[in-house]
């Protein structure tokens, strides 16, 4: 791998990890206004819904964040990229 593999490399892993953490963070910031509007209602509570929901992407982005992926959407993201560079249009 040449250095400008690496940096390619390099520069995609800090562009996942950045993408995260502000993934991370609008998170916060909304569930935290979703929370404000949930005990100010006053009726059934319902954030945990929202919660659990958008919880479930953020581990999902945990995990293609931190190199974590499954092996198949490896494998996809290899050949796509492949198949991409080689394509003549």
């Amino acid at each position: 791998m040449d250095d400008r593999q690496k940096f390619e490399r390099a520069r995609t892993r800090v562009e996942a990890l950045k993408a995260f953490y502000i993934h991370i963070a609008v998170f916060v910031v909304v569930m935290s206004i979703l929370i404000i509007i949930d005990i100010a209602n006053g009726g059934p509570k319902w954030v945990h819904w929202p919660l659990l929901g958008w919880g479930l992407a953020i581990a999902g982005h945990v995990a293609l964040a931190f190199g974590r992926m499954p092996k198949i959407i490896g494998d996809w993201e290899k050949r796509k990229l492949r198949e991409y560079m080689h394509d003549d249009k």
